[in-house]
């Protein structure tokens, strides 16, 4: 797996094999209740047009989710981001269909006061394979330029302070996994 730093993310190419991520897809939200996400926090949450996606989730102890945890924390130990990290949440799993999107946002906004928690890293993982979609770019940082690896099996780590977006799907159907790594709530 190749890994590469560029700005203030990482990515890795081709972390998981084609068929991995068929069977991902297959396993978690072919068979999980599928819900239509939300934005906000624990307490407030409602649909929004700020984001149109379709979510399941896959448990904290599930190897994929164990797995991609550990990248996050590779990420912000070569990176030296220097976040205390201790625990992830579930792993996220998102369907963008035709129109699906989730305009610009960052992920450190959300966190879990009553564990004393805070999302410090993000991760993104992409299932699908690109041919198959059209849009569906994931953006990190406020430069349309930042655009993230679209290779089926790619990661990208980076702190869940930066701005990010995904742009809307024009065609099929993009598939992938968000984690977010936690630690102690920043003070």
């Amino acid at each position: 797996m190749q890994m590469k730093y560029t700005a203030r993310t990482w990515q890795y190419a081709a972390a998981f094999t084609p068929s991995d991520c068929q069977a991902i897809i297959d396993t978690h939200f072919v068979k999980q209740v599928v819900v239509e996400a939300m934005t906000g926090d624990l307490v407030n949450q409602s649909v929004n047009p700020h984001r149109k996606t379709n979510i399941c989730w896959i448990p904290e102890n599930d190897p994929v989710v164990l797995y991609l945890f550990n990248q996050a924390l590779i990420a912000n130990s070569k990176a030296n981001w220097g976040f205390e990290l201790d625990s992830c949440e579930q792993g996220q799993l998102g369907e963008y269909t035709p129109g699906g999107h989730y305009d610009w946002h960052s992920d450190e906004e959300f966190f879990n006061k009553e564990k004393g928690k805070h999302r410090k890293v993000s991760l993104v993982m992409q299932l699908s394979n690109p041919a198959i979609y059209d849009g569906g770019d994931l953006i990190v940082g406020l430069k349309e330029d930042a655009k993230a690896l679209r290779e089926q099996g790619s990661i990208i780590v980076f702190p869940a302070e930066m701005q990010h977006k995904v742009t809307p799907v024009t065609r099929g159907t993009r598939y992938s996994i968000v984690l977010w790594a936690s630690g102690p709530v920043m003070r």
